[in-house]
């Protein structure tokens, strides 16, 4: 696996919000990108991908248990390692209603799934699903952000 560290840019203007919602009367909490990542020309990553992790546990609300949240936690730390401009960025996450979601932007789909493969390398199988789409404008990412900023 190769070393990104030289590649993955450092955001330090890079900030994130946190937005609550409901679905279905379950909680729902959005962590997503208050804006395009810094030096990010949108059109260069036009793949959307969403990485979808369904959990039936429906005691806490909707939302996962620790244990989970833990499991979670390291699939994310993997996620981590693999975002940069020679792969894509993730811009959002959605937990709630037995489910959580990870969504990136990326310039090649294959590249981010050879990427994610060697990420996964060592760790237990993760339950998750992926689902690609064309989105060259974000416009799934920039019309979310407009509704969080109008509330």
């Amino acid at each position: 696996m190769s070393d990104l560290s030289d590649k993955t840019p450092s955001f330090e203007t890079d900030q994130w919000l946190i937005a609550k919602s409901e679905e279905a009367g379950l909680p729902m909490i959005f962590r997503m990108r208050r804006e395009v990542p810094p030096g990010i020309i949108p059109q260069e990553y036009p793949y959307l991908i969403n990485i979808y992790w369904r959990y039936e546990d429906a005691s806490n609300n909707g939302l996962p248990t620790e244990l989970l949240l833990k499991q979670m936690g390291e699939l994310e730390v993997r996620l981590d390692r693999i975002e940069g401009f020679d792969n894509g960025f993730m811009v959002l996450s959605i937990t709630g209603n037995q489910r959580k979601e990870w969504i990136w932007y990326v310039c090649d789909k294959q590249v981010f799934m050879e990427k994610l493969n060697l990420a996964l390398v060592g760790a237990e199988p993760f339950p998750i699903e992926l689902q690609a789409a064309n989105d060259p404008k974000w416009n799934n990412f920039t019309s979310l952000l407009a509704n969080v900023r109008k509330q």
